[in-house]
């Protein structure tokens, strides 16, 4: 018994064992599909994100403290009391530090602290979002706070102007702030 060819309307396709007509995309066809798809559900993944953004925005960053304020920002000090010839007695007041132009830092200081906090200080605009992923993969394999991700902004927001509870609305406040206090100052 000899096998007949059914021909499609279209003419291309080939009649298989039992009548079916074999349908092949192109190589080229089936990569114009693919990275449809690849971009449609990446599209779709980056709307979700920007969707779920603007709501952790409109919800956490809302009555915040002004950044503006660490224009003035002057840190306690205790008062130094000396006798009338002026030798030291004591300090008055519980935070002992002293004050220090930065301009009369040694510049192998600042480098040596920029270098060990955050290492991407000048070259980020107060947010390291590398950082902060890493930070957030390596936490949650690990099931508890074991990395952080902060940038010396975020430190600095976090120290003056927020609480220093570890709370995940906490933590997208100081991103807010971390941004808004690089545009700023």
């Amino acid at each position: 018994m000899t096998q007949r060819t059914r021909r499609t309307g279209t003419g291309r396709g080939k009649s298989t064992p039992g009548g079916e007509s074999g349908f092949r995309l192109s190589p080229k066809v089936r990569k114009i599909l693919l990275w449809s798809g690849v971009s449609f559900i990446g599209a779709l993944a980056l709307g979700t994100l920007a969707i779920l953004l603007l709501f952790l925005y409109f919800s956490y960053g809302t009555n915040l403290p002004s950044v503006e304020n660490l224009k003035s920002y002057q840190p306690e000090q205790a008062i130094r009391i000396l006798d009338r010839d002026g030798a030291f007695l004591g300090y008055l007041g519980s935070t002992k530090r002293t004050m220090v132009p930065i301009g009369k830092m040694p510049k192998v200081l600042i480098d040596a602290v920029v270098s060990a906090e955050d290492s991407k200080f000048f070259k980020h605009e107060g947010l390291n979002y590398l950082g902060m992923v890493r930070a957030f993969w390596v936490n949650f394999w690990a099931g508890r706070y074991k990395q952080g991700g902060s940038t010396i902004t975020q430190q600095v927001v976090k120290i003056l102007l927020l609480s220093p509870e570890r709370r995940l609305r906490r933590k997208f406040q100081e991103v807010i702030l971390a941004r808004r206090l690089e545009q700023k100052l």
